[in-house]
């Protein structure tokens, strides 16, 4: 069976949510700390409830799952809680690949680069 666009926008952010819980703090999160607060923020907002039993999910997964998710909540935008998952996906989105192009430039570029 498939799941509605917005259960799989809540199971992600309880993706989110439990890998942000398993990482040490001196790993570096990349990005997933601050889209989990867009996420949440606007779920608290909408009083959309958060899931606890999902499973952690990598940062390239989390980058491909933000872009999917925030493409179908664009075509479905019709309503406020929609047009607003939407924004938050998208900002969501960004955050995780803002930093994984500045951790790219942050590395030391070999000659090959």
């Amino acid at each position: 069976m498939r799941k509605t666009t917005m259960a799989q926008v809540v199971e992600f952010a309880g993706q989110l949510n439990v890998t942000l819980q398993n990482i040490s703090e001196d790993e570096n999160t990349h990005g997933l700390t601050e889209a989990y607060n867009r996420l949440a923020q606007v779920m608290d907002e909408l009083c959309i409830p958060m899931r606890e039993e999902e499973e952690p999910i990598s940062h390239e997964e989390a980058c491909e799952t933000a872009e999917r998710l925030y493409r179908q909540l664009i075509e479905q935008a019709k309503d406020h809680t929609t047009i607003r998952l939407a924004q938050a996906m998208n900002r969501a989105w960004a955050e995780l690949t803002v930093v994984e192009g500045l951790d790219r430039l942050a590395r030391p570029q070999s000659k090959d680069e």
